[in-house]
């Protein structure tokens, strides 16, 4: 499990290391590629394959329950992080995107951290001793909305401080 541990860790900081050069890049012609994106979802695939190999599946009820919230909630975030697309997020500009503030960006403004935190949730229930392991990525992935939002976002989405001011950060309680 330890390498589960190290292959998350270094996901996490690969798509921080991605949001860095993504924001040192904005004010160049040619801003070149980012393989850190890439390299951080790899790795955290291969976070969550090596628990697979090496863990007991659960038995029973319990795994299919939470096969189904996990087939469920990777379908959310695929939704959310498609919804932006769809909406007024893009807008084909040379490094500037806009703000989707509407449908479940209207209620926070990190949905997907909840679609997150139900994957491995489930992935916890899927695979036996892997709980505090999940709990691990959801603090991590926690780690990287929270450093998304403060630093990073700000810098390369339109109106996103504006956006902060009206939309609560991750709990959908109160307007701000």
């Amino acid at each position: 499990m330890i390498l589960g541990y190290l292959l998350g860790t270094l996901a996490f900081v690969s798509l921080v290391l991605f949001e860095m050069v993504k924001c040192r890049n904005l004010n160049r012609k040619d801003q070149g590629s980012n393989p850190w994106f890439v390299l951080g979802v790899i790795l955290l695939v291969g976070t969550y394959l090596s628990a697979v190999v090496l863990g007991q599946p659960a038995k029973g009820l319990r795994f299919i329950v939470s096969l189904i919230i996990l087939a469920l909630s990777v379908a959310a975030y695929i939704y959310l992080l498609l919804y932006p697309v769809k909406g007024a997020h893009y807008t084909g500009e040379s490094h500037g995107t806009y703000v989707c503030d509407k449908g479940p960006y209207g209620l926070v403004r990190h949905p997907g951290a909840w679609c997150y935190l139900l994957m491995a949730m489930a992935f916890g229930g899927m695979i036996e001793g892997t709980l505090v392991f999940s709990l691990y990525l959801c603090g991590l992935n926690l780690i990287y909305v929270l450093v998304q939002d403060k630093w990073f976002f700000p810098q390369y989405i339109k109106g996103y401080d504006l956006y902060k001011q009206t939309v609560p950060c991750l709990l959908p309680i109160g307007r701000k």
